[in-house]
């Protein structure tokens, strides 16, 4: 601290001894005034000069341990989210997950088996770049050099991504989901909403208002909005089904659209009428 006060005095003087000619006092000459500011200067910069061999043992000391603000990673809260998660989330006992992972494997084959060669072309480029991030080439997996455990390990690599891609799938839906949650009102989330909303009522988990039929856009919204968040309180395992049921649908008009339209980049969004909330 004391440091720290006596380079803020030295560099007070240097300031006002630079001050412009008019503001220097009479009774301080030129070359006095010269030889004040060299001395100062020195002894500025020999004050600097020991604090930062005062300061230098204590910040190797800390090098390492202590994170400045100034280089605080943004995604450092969610390291240590990351980490508490893993601590809890016990996944060598999740069974579940575990048993599931057959039937996972044979519909991804299904899938990938009637891809396109286009398509098929995409999903290559991507786990070629998966494992290039890993320090080897995807072509390993058929590389008659590449045997033993290497190649085992390599497969398991492979098809354990392509597993986890897969089950990406069943996240989609509620990114749809959370995406009208945030935009209701751009026409792409409202084409969806309406389908979702749509299959509540078929499935006795929403109910038509007809006296909505003229009601305001905002106060349609609020209503859907409602009678959606009650039905997956009400039962969320058909509510997820119901949803992923509508994200597909939504899915499939857009490939469906843009396949068809090489005029434009974004697919035509459906018309709502203003009935969307009272007829299934």
């Amino acid at each position: 601290m004391t440091l720290i006060i006596t380079v803020l005095v030295i560099v007070a003087i240097v300031l006002w001894l630079r001050k412009p000619d008019w503001r220097k006092p009479d009774w301080l000459s030129e070359t006095s005034r010269e030889q004040m500011f060299s001395r100062v200067t020195e002894t500025t910069k020999e004050t600097v000069a020991r604090t930062g061999e005062r300061l230098s043992p204590v910040l190797s000391q800390v090098e390492g341990k202590v994170r400045l603000p100034f280089r605080r990673r943004p995604d450092l809260d969610m390291d240590m989210q990351f980490r508490e998660w893993m601590g809890k989330a016990e996944l060598d006992r999740r069974t579940v997950m575990y048993k599931s992972l057959p039937a996972d494997a044979a519909e991804f084959t299904a899938w990938l088996q009637g891809l396109s060669d286009k398509d098929l072309g995409g999903v290559v480029q991507e786990l070629s770049a998966f494992c290039k991030g890993l320090g080897f080439e995807l072509a390993w997996l058929v590389d008659p050099e590449v045997a033993g455990e290497l190649k085992r390990a390599v497969e398991e690599t492979v098809g354990l991504y392509c597993l986890a891609a897969w089950k990406g799938r069943d996240v989609q839906p509620f990114v749809a989901y959370r995406a009208w949650q945030s935009d209701p009102g751009k026409r792409e989330n409202q084409a969806f909403a309406q389908r979702l909303y749509s299959r509540l009522v078929a499935a006795g988990l929403a109910t038509a208002r007809p006296d909505l039929v003229w009601a305001p856009e905002q106060e349609r919204q609020a209503y859907v909005a409602k009678a959606m968040e009650s039905a997956a309180a009400q039962d969320p395992r058909s509510f997820a089904s119901l949803l992923r049921d509508a994200a597909d649908a939504s899915a499939a008009v857009e490939v469906e659209a843009e396949s068809t339209s090489n005029e434009t980049k974004s697919p035509p969004a459906e018309k709502i009428a203003p009935t969307a909330v009272v007829a299934a």
